[in-house]
This record gives C-alpha cells, structure tokens and sequence, in this order.
C-alpha cells in the first residue's frame, strides 16, 4: 500500500511541473533533482564499497589467504617472551582481584 502512495506522490509531482510556465523554476528544479540524484548514487556506491554480498561458502585458509595472514613464528615468540622477561603474576598483570 506505500507504493501506492509514494506513486500518487510522484505523479502530483509530475503535474506540478507540467504547470510550471518558468524557465528559470524548471532549471531550479532541474538542479534540484541533479544533486539529489548524484547524491543518491554517490550513497548507494559509497555502500557498495563498504558491504560486500555474503558468500556461500567460505573456509578458514580462504580468509587466511584473503587477509595475507601468515600466523605467528613460534621461535620468535619464545624468545620474545624471554626478552621481557615478566616477574609478576598473571593476575596482577590482568589488574584480577
């Protein structure tokens, strides 16, 4: 039933213009639907960018490869964690009382 009504709307639209006698009020008008047009489309493809469809399938190494992620180098860590160091106890580390 909305689309009944906004179809009515654009259709009183419609003839309002048609009275327009005005040159210089249908260049306004003419205006007025080019910004909101270009602003609607400039809308829909800044969305576009942004939501991508979601895909059927998808498993863990397609996400890994997408994102280029290479895990972690255990060796390397160990010897970070080494480096540091750490003294304290993992509950005062965590602020847990």
């Amino acid at each position: 039933m909305e689309t009944m009504d906004i179809n009515a709307r654009k259709y009183k639209l419609i003839s309002k213009v048609m009275h327009i006698e005005n040159e210089f009020n249908v260049q306004l008008i003419e205006n007025f639907f080019e910004k909101i047009t270009h602003k609607s489309n400039y809308q829909e493809e800044s969305i576009n960018k942004i939501v991508k469809p979601m895909r059927k399938n998808i498993s863990i190494s397609d996400i890994k490869i997408e994102q280029k992620y290479h895990g972690i180098d255990f060796d390397s860590f160990n010897k970070l964690i080494e480096e540091i160091n750490v003294q304290e106890p993992l509950t005062e580390l965590l602020n847990i009382n």
